[in-house]
């Protein structure tokens, strides 16, 4: 049970660069186009400002498409957040 008085907070990124990104493709959110090269990087660099920044989070949120989960393991990498309690939200 959450404290009332707690002040929750909502932070929301997106994933790394796709290959549907570098195609300049339009997808829809169910079309699962992989990450590339440079948004494992993107999502390393996340990862690293939140530590710097000493945010810290209880819950993550993703979507069970591969360039959102990938991005999530990587920043909860970084973070030494255990990726095994995020919860998987689809939008269908």
């Amino acid at each position: 049970m959450i404290n009332p008085k707690t002040e929750l907070v909502f932070h929301f990124f997106r994933h790394g660069q796709s290959e549907a990104n570098v195609k300049s493709e339009f997808i829809s959110g169910d079309e699962d186009s992989p990450i590339t090269h440079l948004g494992i990087k993107q999502a390393k660099a996340l990862g690293q400002r939140l530590k710097k920044e000493n945010l810290t989070f209880f819950r993550v949120f993703c979507s069970p498409l591969q360039r959102v989960v990938l991005t999530a393991k990587i920043v909860c990498s970084v973070t030494e957040h255990d990726f095994k309690k995020a919860i998987m939200v689809s939008g269908s």
